[in-house]
């Protein structure tokens, strides 16, 4: 990595979480150039039927922080 990403990667650490995470999801896409709508389409509709379930009550979320741990713990 370069010294000036060095630096930048120092400064956006002491952002908040909301403005890393809204950084991170700008720099994914800047590098995402090729646009498949048919794969942006189906996606929509897993969003849509996941949030339905979720919705409905046919289904039940986990925090992030517990999914993070199982899959920490699987993969160590």
């Amino acid at each position: 990595m370069t010294e000036a990403a060095e630096q930048l990667k120092s400064e956006l650490g002491q952002l908040s979480q909301d403005d890393r995470a809204a950084l991170a999801e700008y720099l994914i896409r800047s590098l995402d150039t090729d646009v498949d709508e048919d794969a942006e389409a189906k996606w929509r509709e897993e969003l849509q039927r996941r949030a339905e379930a979720i919705d409905t009550g046919t289904t039940r979320g986990k925090p992030a922080s517990v999914v993070i741990d199982e899959l920490q713990r699987k993969h160590s």
